[in-house]
């Protein structure tokens, strides 16, 4: 059966609906409006052609765009994306009935060339050459990219002198499943206000022939100030192991963050677009609205960005972080930047709370796309602090949360913030208020 049927709302995933008399499907690069040929048979709909373009639609500016799936909205004008993620908010806080102000995004500067985290993945063609990019959408195929328009550019750059060095010097692409070759993938950070790069080649290997040839030419790059090995041999989607070796530079590469500076290792977590990362921070701690008698708890803490960050505005601040190389690395932020007033406690973030609640007045927390634990938030609303603000980077985990919040406090507001632009994922931050 032959209908035409227009699409009136695109999900959180970035996906178009398209419905019929019960029978839905969701399609990746349809937006609001536009109406498409379409065959419907056996509760399926299959898009034969797109009939009518929205005014919202332009040329997609990456020519991998088609293949690669990851930048679901780059068919969307910017403004049209960042209305499409506060649309989002909205309808995710309606699910639960939660009242409250959804402020604008918050828009980015610059939506291209801003992740400072690049990954690259390693296989061959049938010419048994090696190729290098990322996986094309819902397979195990690596498109070849040579530039990747979303990320840093001199990231870039340094990828695409790696990959000549890695072809010159003929290395073998790792065998998985053979356990034979060398090379998995290349990971590339960049220090934006420093212009600093650590590379780690990620291998599946004991040994890395050619390695020295590859290091001489690497170490005439000036920005280059860290090369690591990473040792990865297990079957898995993971893409770096748990053994590190530093072949060449310092330790770390430095970044600055509002004024602050931290050091970046291979495995640190720091967010990937730091210049929206100080607006983030920034309205957090805003909406904080921090002085001088106030003790903060910051939970998932992390390397100690937001603590640190938010030190100068309170009497004192506490972080607390599960995983002890971030306390260690959050310890050594603190030291680097000579504060006095910042605590980094090992511990599990639930347990701290139930056993200090007189320590602190106010908590702001930045979980992982699960959300916070059920368990948490009972302790924390046991404890009731007078303010809580919550990162999220997912706004459905977001919703539920906040629905487990709303018996003890007022959700002020919520304010989305572009973070990872051309892409469906939403940062935002959200004030809660004692009731």
């Amino acid at each position: 059966m032959i209908k035409t049927l227009t699409c009136n709302s695109i999900d959180s995933r970035g996906l178009g609906v398209l419905y019929h008399e019960g029978v839905k499907g969701y399609f990746r690069d349809i937006l609001i409006g536009e109406t498409f040929e379409c065959d419907i048979d056996n509760n399926q709909i299959k898009i034969k052609k797109r009939l009518t373009d929205s005014q919202d639609r332009v040329e997609p500016f990456c020519q991998y765009y088609e293949r690669c799936g990851g930048c679901q909205l780059q068919t969307m004008t910017y403004l049209a994306q960042i209305n499409y993620k506060k649309d989002v908010m909205v309808k995710e806080l309606n699910k639960y009935q939660i009242k409250t102000i959804v402020e604008n995004t918050i828009a980015s500067n610059n939506p291209k060339n801003y992740r400072t985290k690049l990954l690259t993945t390693y296989s061959k063609n049938k010419q048994n050459q090696l190729i290098a990019g990322f996986y094309e959408e819902n397979t195990h195929k690596i498109i070849n990219v040579s530039d990747c328009p979303i990320q840093n550019q001199l990231g870039n750059k340094i990828i695409k002198h790696v990959n000549t060095l890695l072809k010159k010097h003929k290395i073998e692409v790792y065998d998985e499943d053979k356990k034979t070759g060398v090379i998995r993938h290349l990971l590339v950070r960049v220090g934006i206000h420093t212009d600093e790069v650590l590379v780690c080649f990620v291998i599946g290997s004991e040994v890395f022939p050619g390695i020295n040839n590859i290091l001489k030419e690497l170490k005439k790059e000036p920005n280059i100030k860290s090369i690591y090995l990473n040792y990865n041999n297990r079957k898995t989607s993971a893409v770096l192991g748990s053994r590190y070796k530093l072949l060449y530079g310092k330790k770390t590469i430095t970044d600055r963050l509002l004024g602050l500076n931290y050091n970046i290792g291979p495995d640190t977590f720091y967010q990937v677009n730091p210049n929206q990362t100080e607006k983030l921070y920034q309205i957090a701690i805003d909406k904080l609205d921090l002085n001088k008698n106030d003790v903060l708890l910051d939970c998932y803490s992390g390397i100690g960005t937001i603590a640190l960050t938010a030190s100068k505005y309170a009497k004192e601040v506490i972080g607390v972080e599960l995983n002890q190389n971030s306390v260690l690395m959050a310890n050594e932020n603190k030291k680097m930047n000579q504060i006095e007033n910042a605590t980094f406690i090992a511990s599990d973030a639930k347990d701290f709370i139930l056993n200090n609640s007189q320590m602190f007045n106010k908590i702001i927390v930045d979980p992982p796309r699960l959300g916070l634990d059920k368990s948490f938030i009972d302790s924390v609303n046991k404890m009731k602090p007078e303010k809580i603000v919550y990162v999220s980077c997912n706004p459905i985990t977001l919703a539920r949360d906040l629905d487990l919040f709303k018996n003890h406090y007022h959700v002020k507001s919520v304010t989305p913030v572009d973070m990872f632009s051309q892409t469906y994922h939403i940062e935002s931050v959200t004030l809660l208020e004692r009731i």
